[in-house]
């Protein structure tokens, strides 16, 4: 009997134990882990939005969430570090914009930039906008390597690419072919525009005359990223846009991080050379 009772008394005091344990402890012992709230870099770009940001991506920035319809409900958005991405139901394409400027792809596949207040020939107008001004594309913006759908993560290089020294363009340029003289690299001591190496602009310089232009001087200038060559394009265009008198050929190479600039003066097929020669570049 005595035995009986010793063995009830043990198993209440290991119930009141364990109670004491639980406690102790706390209710997260008691209760479930509630589940995280997911993270920013959980987020992806897809379909459209994926092919927007694979041409662009230095532009558009990283997701901050994935793609939700608009307040309005006839649209498709998704907010990233530097903007808004958006699928337009009135005409099926994909916009992305910084607030200013919008860079849309167009049906021929390529990212055109414009601001805000245009509209290209292609673009649908709503009737309850304001008037816009519709503008036609000159050529589109230079892209990264293009890709059908990708997360957060940047684009991996382009394979072969590497960054070029100003010496090594020299170089090229003098065996290019081309009718040139004068071939200099600038240093920020010499380049007379005091833009060489400061924040925002590019990092090298090189400048030199073609004796078919002699008057107009030509310069390859190189980058740090993607966003500053084409925010330096974007600011070439627009002083050639305000007075054409100084508006110059320009071609890009995102590979390369490189922007050449040459004398309007030269006609296209003349100009074109150095296109070509920046593609080998």
């Amino acid at each position: 009997m005595l035995a009986r009772v010793d063995r009830r008394l043990a198993a209440s005091f290991a119930a009141i134990a364990i109670v004491a344990t639980a406690c102790a402890i706390g209710p997260k012992w008691l209760t479930p882990e509630p589940r995280p709230a997911p993270s920013p870099a959980q987020c992806q770009f897809r379909h459209g939005f994926a092919e927007v940001y694979g041409a662009i991506p230095d532009i558009v920035g990283d997701c901050v969430e994935d793609e939700s319809d608009s307040p309005s409900g006839t649209d498709t958005q998704q907010r990233t570090t530097n903007g808004l991405l958006v699928w337009r139901r009135a005409d099926g394409l994909v916009a992305f914009t910084d607030g200013s400027r919008t860079w849309v792809r167009a049906p021929d596949g390529g990212v055109y930039r414009r601001r805000n207040d245009e509209r290209f020939t292609w673009e649908a107008v709503s009737q309850t906008e304001p008037p816009l001004r519709i503008v036609t594309p000159s050529e589109p913006v230079p892209t990264a390597v293009p890709t059908s759908e990708r997360s957060g993560a940047r684009p991996t290089p382009e394979p072969g690419s590497r960054r070029v020294t100003p010496e090594e363009i020299a170089t090229s340029l003098a065996t290019s072919g081309i009718a040139i003289t004068g071939v200099t690299v600038l240093t920020a001591d010499t380049d007379p525009t005091r833009m060489l190496g400061r924040a925002g602009s590019y990092v090298a310089k090189v400048v030199w005359r073609d004796v078919r232009a002699p008057d107009a001087e030509a310069a390859i200038e190189l980058f740090p990223n993607l966003a500053t060559l084409y925010a330096r394009r974007e600011q070439l265009e627009d002083v050639g846009r305000s007075a054409p008198a100084i508006a110059q050929h320009l071609f890009s190479s995102p590979s390369r991080l490189a922007l050449v600039r040459v004398p309007r003066t030269l006609s296209s097929d003349q100009a074109r050379a150095y296109e070509a020669w920046l593609a080998r570049l």
